[in-house]
């Protein structure tokens, strides 16, 4: 439960699902440093094992120039 005056903001299910397309797709700059605490929660990849293949984004949409 939020305390009192301060907003939680309930994330878009649609901003969700993109940002889930780009879990663990590229290295975090803070593992690779030792700085990264986020451990298991980091949406970045913590080595190679773990480095996963982005979406394919082309020909997603009509090209209104078409």
């Amino acid at each position: 439960m939020a305390a009192m005056g301060v907003a939680t903001r309930i994330p878009d299910v649609t901003y969700v699902r993109f940002r889930k397309q780009f879990r663990k797709t590229d290295v975090c700059a803070f593992f690779e440093r030792g700085w990264c605490f986020k451990r298991d929660r980091c949406e970045f990849a913590h080595g190679a094992a773990e480095l996963g293949v982005g979406p394919d984004l082309k020909k997603t949409s009509v090209c209104k120039a078409w």
